[in-house]
């Protein structure tokens, strides 16, 4: 690009950029505020920290760029001590800024050392960190230098060379190479970038320009023609996003010592792919826990994580936490062991300490894990002084001191890592070029289950997965195989479907219900998953099914009505994109993820979803699925009574009201987590909020239910409190200062499981809540519902069973104010005498929350294949197709060499003559051995059943080809 884009050309005469010969000649400082008012925004967009080797390079470019606008007479002394300025600033902080570069407003340099800035303009609201380098492309071109756009967020170590623009609020990855333009609103990753996604760019966009800003800001506007020339793009790797409407995690912060900024980034990213909304905050290098010791007003941090949606994750690398002792662990005897560790841990509990006073949600501590080979060796596992050992009881010591908190959880790093591979998980060289702590591999892997867990605890994972059949649960199409034709178990395809039947049933016995969703005849259908000898999954183990010719859309909604859920809570698992695409459409917030390429990668793709993600196991998941038939068992049987009420007397049905204790804490936390449906208020009750709530008067009682058809279970929540207690707490509630009348008291909360809807149940607990009310000789007994997207199945519960509608200062929508008067003689409700009502005695309720266990660890149990030894897996024995080798490709000579390193053949074996008849050790085993090689170490991956054909390296070369 020798002279720039049409866009770069049109930007240098909207920006009003000089030419380069003429840069520096004129004061370029932005234009409708003065040199000071200008240094004190930057003062304030650096933190307010004189220390901050950003803003003193900022100062000195301003500082330059005045002078110029000055008389001769001061002209000439400023011009001195703007060198020395910039000398200074080049040596102590490691950044070069100079003032010939026409710099916007509130530019922040994050970090310092390595960072070299020289580009023709920087727009409004850049964000910059450590090691990044914005110049030229090329030796003799100096001529030839970037334009960055408002908004832009460039990563750790960036590149960004040449006459190239980068678009409004776009983000370049870390470690990113830019030589091409990058449009608005984008992401753009890689060595050289590529734009992968749109960004959520909340901060940048939302953010208010101040007075004075008009004339920048409508030249930045310049480049949004760029959007309609090159509309908005999402790059998708493996899918589109799920959900028409993103599911909306918030904002989290990422805490530690390690450059964090690249995680976060991904993140977001991931977050993208996948449907999910999150906003990530990152503090400045080195400075997370100075800000949660800030006072609030003074620390962005904290200022930050105001939002109704907030979460922390803290990430800490054992190399640092640990110091020496990660390379020597021979160094810590063991009688210092405890000792050590303490002092060790201290910085990390402190951070999580602050943490959890400071900042609101659930904050996520990851344990400290091994990447590096320890110093030794193989003897290290067998050593009680081992690296290993160290980690494994700081982790301990970890899982301890976290016990102790409240909605903390210690995640496994070192299971995450396993998952990934060591070698893979390792940022290697940009660990010490930008202090990045892990490669982008990981960090997307983290970023799956940080956002799997916060879609765990607010209720929004799936809850039934509707499946199809043919090519999906096995291969194969019934109507025209037969049931003898499809493939399931035995070699390849069978054992991949059935490998994915197994991880189904994995998810189904933790509480995820399976249902079908197929056109195909149901009776043959039925018969084949009853009766065919490699089907894993049963009819038992799907809660509904619906097996006709209908459309699929129309069947998930009956069965979703049929389970009392919402579409929000459905996965939809289907290999037919024009399924899909209907779903989609006409099912808009249903989960419908793409489908793999391959069905060896089914298993691993089920788990890997982070709808899928589970943080906690409670023994009401396990009974879930099961909930989920009974409901449906019961719907059915409901058709055999003459009337309604004979039906509910024959359900036999149980309430027990269990006052919050030690022994139900954690299902009730758990239910205001994850209740959604059926939550006439949605207030997320934390255990200390519930504390309160006891010590100020109120009642708090888990609801148990029971009947003919299902065991005991907690399903629902319902807090009772004092109306001045409700005054004090919610000062913003419009509805409630309006109408707390002392003597009253109040629903503060109620909620319910849907699974167990559709019995009375509700109006059974309102009216158990008048008679509780009435006997702390409450007036009367207010109800509350607030309208949420998703509560519609709330609405009516207090008109139902009797309360009055009373008029709200404020618009309710469809919510509202419902009373019953306990005073005027009407007295509480009556319960339909076809309950059984318990109350159960008084306990003591202690704010304590127990970790989060990591996965335990089990032996690696080696694989064979189900009808025999490995060497019996089929291959495919077809003549091969005509020869073919790589043609000049680069990598022809890496596959070679590769080739020849698997099956120990020197340079004097032609490979064109090669196949499996005349390759020792070319057999089954030695054909899956270079599958494997070829996807590691050449990052290829030749789909299985395209693999199974090839019988000689001139198949194998096209076959390689065609994956490139």
């Amino acid at each position: 690009m020798s002279s720039g884009s049409i866009l770069f050309k049109e930007l240098e005469e909207t920006l009003k950029i000089p030419p380069v010969a003429e840069r520096g000649r004129t004061n370029q400082n932005p234009s409708g505020i003065g040199f000071w008012a200008l240094v004190r925004e930057d003062f304030q967009t650096h933190g307010r920290n004189m220390f901050e080797q950003g803003f003193w390079a900022v100062f000195t470019n301003r500082f330059g760029n005045w002078r110029m606008g000055q008389p001769k007479v001061i002209r000439a002394p400023a011009t001195l001590l703007y060198r020395l300025m910039f000398a200074l600033v080049e040596y102590f902080g490691g950044i070069s800024l100079w003032y010939t570069v026409k710099l916007g407003r509130r530019v922040r340099i994050w970090h310092h050392s390595g960072v070299v800035i020289g580009p023709r303009y920087i727009g409004n609201d850049v964000q910059i960190r450590q090691n990044t380098t914005i110049g030229v492309a090329y030796t003799g071109r100096n001529d030839e230098l970037p334009i960055v756009c408002d908004g832009a967020d460039i990563g750790a170590g960036a590149c960004i060379a040449g006459s190239v623009v980068v678009g409004r609020n776009a983000k370049i990855g870390a470690n990113a190479l830019v030589i091409t333009d990058i449009p608005d609103d984008v992401t753009a990753i890689g060595n050289p970038a590529q734009i992968y996604g749109a960004v959520n760019s909340i901060d940048s966009t939302d953010r208010p320009m101040p007075a004075g800003d008009t004339e920048d800001r409508s030249a930045s506007e310049s480049t949004e023609f760029l959007k309609e020339e090159r509309p908005k793009q999402i790059v998708q790797s493996s899918a589109r996003p799920y959900v028409s409407t993103p599911r909306n995690m918030g904002r989290i912060a990422l805490l530690g010592s390690a450059n964090l900024d690249y995680l976060a980034m991904s993140m977001v990213e991931t977050g993208t792919r996948y449907g999910i909304e999150i906003d990530t905050h990152v503090p400045p290098f080195g400075q997370a826990q100075m800000q949660l010791l800030q006072d609030a007003e003074e620390s962005d941090l904290i200022d930050a994580m105001t939002g109704p949606l907030c979460s922390t994750l803290i990430v800490e690398r054992a190399e640092d936490v640990l110091g020496e002792a990660y390379l020597y662990p021979l160094s810590v005897g063991d009688d210092d062991l405890e000792s050590f560790l303490a002092s060790a841990l201290q910085p990390m509990l402190m951070l999580i300490e602050n943490a959890r006073k400071r900042l609101k949600g659930p904050v996520f501590v990851l344990g400290l894990s091994i990447i590096d080979r320890s110093s030794l060796g193989l003897a290290d596992t067998r050593s009680s002084r081992g690296l290993k050992r160290l980690v494994e009881r700081a982790n301990a010591m970890l899982s301890a001191e976290i016990e102790k908190a409240q909605d903390v959880y210690l995640l496994d790093g070192d299971a995450m890592i396993a998952e990934v591979g060591r070698s893979a998980a390792s940022a290697g060289e940009y660990w010490h070029l930008g202090r990045v702590p892990f490669s982008n591999q990981f960090a997307e892997h983290l970023s799956k289950r940080v956002l799997g867990a916060l879609l765990s605890l607010r209720g929004k994972t799936a809850r039934v997965l509707m499946i199809d059949l043919d090519n999906t649960l096995w291969g194969g199409v019934l109507g025209e195989d037969g049931v003898e034709g499809i493939q399931v178990g035995g070699a390849y395809p069978g054992s991949a479907y059935r490998a994915f039947q197994a991880a189904l049933k994995g998810v189904s016995q933790r509480g995820v219900a399976l249902a079908i969703t197929s056109k195909n005849d149901e009776d043959v259908a039925i018969d084949a998953i009853a009766n065919h000898p490699e089907m894993v999954l049963r009819p038992d183990d799907f809660v509904t099914h619906r097996i006709n010719w209908n459309e699929k859309a129309l069947n998930i909604q009956d069965m979703l009505d049929e389970l009392n859920l919402g579409e929000e809570s459905c996965m939809f698992i289907d290999d037919n994109p024009v399924e899909r695409e209907k779903v989609v459409k006409n099912l808009p917030n249903a989960i419908v993820p793409d489908f793999p390429k391959g069905p060896e990668d089914l298993a691993a793709w089920l788990f890997d979803n982070p709808f899928l993600e589970n943080l906690e196991l409670t023994k009401s998941d396990l009974k879930r699925s099961s909930q989920y038939r009974v409901r449906a068992k019961v719907n059915e049987n409901r058709r055999n009574f003459e009337n309604v009420e004979e039906f509910y007397r024959d359900l036999q049905m149980e309430l027990t009201f269990e006052p919050i204790s030690q022994g139900n804490q954690q299902r009730v936390l758990q239910l205001f987590q994850k209740t959604n449906q059926f939550n006439t208020t949605t207030r997320r009750h934390d255990a200390a909020s519930i504390q309160a709530i006891l010590d100020g008067g109120g009642e708090v009682y888990a609801v148990g239910v029971a009947d003919r058809f299902s065991d005991y279970e907690l399903m629902g929540v319902i807090v009772l409190r004092p109306a001045m207690g409700m005054a004090e707490d919610y000062t913003d509630d419009g509805a409630v200062q309006g109408a707390a009348r002392d003597g009253d008291w109040w629903v503060d909360s109620f909620l319910l499981s849907c699974r167990i809807l559709g019995r009375t149940v509700e109006g059974a607990i309102i009216s158990w809540a008048t008679q509780c009310a009435g006997n702390h000789g409450a007036k009367a007994l207010i109800g509350y519902v607030k309208e949420t997207p998703r509560n519609t199945p709330s609405r009516n519960v207090y008109v139902s069973a009797g309360f009055e509608s009373t008029p709200s200062e404020i618009d309710l929508g469809e919510g509202g104010l419902y009373r019953h008067s306990l005073s005027d003689g009407t007295g509480p409700l009556a319960i339909p005498d076809y309950f059984k009502v318990t109350v159960t005695s008084e306990a003591t309720f202690t704010v304590k929350k127990k970790p989060l266990a990591g996965p335990k660890k089990v032996a690696e149990t080696p694989l064979r294949a189900k009808d025999g030894p490995l060497s019996e897996i089929a291959v495919d024995a077809s003549p091969s197709i005509a020869s073919a080798t790589l043609p000049d490709h680069p990598m022809a000579e890496e596959l070679a060499g590769l080739f020849r390193r698997v099956f120990m053949l020197d340079d004097a074996v032609s490979l064109m003559d090669a196949s499996m008849d005349t390759v020792e050790h070319w057999d089954s085993l030695g054909h899956l051995k270079l599958a494997m090689e070829i996807e590691q170490s050449l990052g290829v991956r030749i789909p299985a059943d395209r693999f199974a054909g090839v019988r000689d390296y001139n198949h194998l070369a096209q076959e390689f080809a065609a994956q490139l």
